[in-house]
């Protein structure tokens, strides 16, 4: 059973690298391909010793006949010893690397920057393992057989705990609960991949190697299959195997699972948006002409109203009243239209703060009484376009804001905006304490033309406009209403510059 849990964390973990192409997903694939190398090399020579009980036979092989055609295969010895001392000392390494990969503060930055010299001691050990070199130089030295023996386990481990110590610096190092989780959840294949191979990393190749030919080597054996080990302690240790490989497969599994629901939604998303960008250009222009005619016909009326002389308060108000109405409608029009022309993005370096007082500038000319209490920390930079990100933040706190009058129109509460450096990231936290977001309305909000208020006064494309801008800008938006609080997170890429 074991046997095929770390096939499939193989599998998954190609599964990933393709999908994702990154240097993470890299580093995990060549992690799970060492350990199935070492567990592989384990497993042969446990099934080609024999004498296992069969509960711990199932636990290991699933089943008997799989057990015995790895018994029974020929494998020189020399070639088992290598095989397990490849896995041995290149899974502590990609371990390592990747933790290295995953830990962005200051604490191990010299480690990281030198990062090639973690790779002398694992070519060290597979030039030393060489069975040709071994068995030359260092088979027939009992002396410093022992040494290499408590040398080569005591870096294996040393590499496993430092990968666990920078994954752990990093998690306390996180500030926000959604970053925590979704670090614990990326780092969860490192820690039961280690764990597994935790288990059998003391047996040591030389063992495998010389094991009917040195006396010394002999009695060491596999010290998970020593005579002293009843079959209670067998069955732990393969109860803890099968847990470790079981997380790994899991985590993995569930990884490509929400990268999948994302890509797919995703598409839908845009599939939605290409249908209703069809339509629109000639929606758009329809309108846009009537109201153009409407505004000169209300013109008219005006000039007829003054020429004819009418002293009639009502006319003259229904008169204004139109043209203010056409004026909104022809604004609306247009920032409707903006939202579905692709203009081009110009990227630089910018000051959030920048971005924030100007989406304020623009909320305030909208909604004068409307405050803003902002809570961000200097010459903290993004890698974006100001005018597109401002006007997603202008989109946010318009809704909040709108949100806040329909629930109490007496009073409002200020609006909020709370600036956050996590890790590579910066977090742009929108706070209102208006009607929030109902869980049947937290997916469908990003569709364009859907809006839970009156449509008179919303198209409904303003979060849908917000979450192309944030799309565009290599980010993510999340939205969630608890305690009667609405908080939208926009999280973009930090940019290296700052600070």
């Amino acid at each position: 059973m074991l046997l095929f849990l770390v096939l499939f964390i193989i599998i998954l973990s190609t599964l990933s690298m393709i999908n994702r192409r990154d240097k993470h997903s890299t580093l995990l694939f060549f992690s799970s391909i060492s350990l199935g190398i070492f567990w592989i090399g384990i497993l042969i020579f446990i099934a080609k010793k024999g004498g296992i009980d069969k509960s711990v036979e199932t636990l290991l092989f699933l089943t008997k006949n799989l057990k015995e055609v790895l018994q029974f295969k020929y494998i020189p010895i020399t070639r088992q010893s290598y095989i397990v001392a490849f896995g041995r000392y290149l899974f502590p390494l990609f371990v390592l690397l990747l933790s290295l990969h995953l830990h962005i503060g200051n604490t191990f930055k010299r480690a990281k920057k030198h990062w090639m010299m973690f790779l002398i001691l694992p070519i060290i050990s597979l030039i030393i393992y060489y069975p040709t070199f071994f068995d030359l130089f260092i088979s027939h030295n009992e002396l410093l057989m022992s040494f290499i023996l408590f040398g080569s386990v005591t870096w294996v481990f040393c590499y496993i705990i430092l990968s666990w110590i920078l994954i752990i610096n990093e998690y306390n190092n996180i500030s926000s609960s959604y970053f925590k989780k979704r670090f614990l959840f990326n780092t969860l294949p490192i820690f039961s991949m280690s764990g597994l191979f935790s288990l059998y990393a003391p047996q040591d190749p030389a063992q495998i190697f010389l094991f009917y030919r040195n006396e010394f080597m002999s009695d060491k054996g596999l010290w998970y299959l020593s005579k002293g080990l009843n079959t209670s302690v067998y069955v732990i240790i393969g109860t803890l195997s099968l847990l470790s490989a079981l997380i790994g497969f899991i985590t993995l599994s569930r990884q490509l699972q929400i990268k999948w629901i994302e890509d797919k939604e995703e598409a839908v998303l845009r599939q939605q948006n290409i249908t209703a960008s069809n339509g629109a250009n000639i929606f758009f222009h329809g309108i846009k002409n009537q109201l153009i005619a409407n505004k000169i016909l209300n013109k008219r009326l005006f000039a007829e109203i003054e020429k004819s002389n009418i002293d009639n308060p009502e006319i003259r108000n229904l008169a204004a009243t139109m043209k203010i109405n056409n004026a909104q409608m022809l604004e609306k029009m247009e920032t409707l239209y903006q939202s579905f022309r692709q203009n081009e993005i110009h990227f630089k370096p910018i000051d959030c703060n920048s971005i924030i007082d100007e989406s304020i500038l623009k909320f305030v000319k909208k909604y004068p009484q409307g405050k803003v209490f902002v809570s961000s920390p200097n010459n903290v930079m993004v890698l974006g376009d100001k005018s597109y990100l401002s006007e997603a933040f202008y989109n946010i706190l318009t809704n909040g804001w709108e949100s806040e009058l329909e629930k109490n129109l007496d009073k409002q509460s200020n609006l909020e905006i709370i600036v956050k450096e996590e890790r590579t990231h910066v977090v742009f936290t929108f706070k209102d304490y208006g009607v929030g977001i109902s869980k049947l309305n937290k997916k469908k909000i990003i569709e364009p033309f859907f809006s839970s208020k009156n449509s008179v006064n919303s198209w409904g494309m303003g979060i849908n406009y917000t979450m192309k801008i944030v799309k565009n800008h290599m980010g993510t938006i999340r939205f969630e209403s608890k305690n009667n609080i609405t908080y939208v997170d926009i999280i973009l890429p930090k940019y290296k510059g700052s600070n």
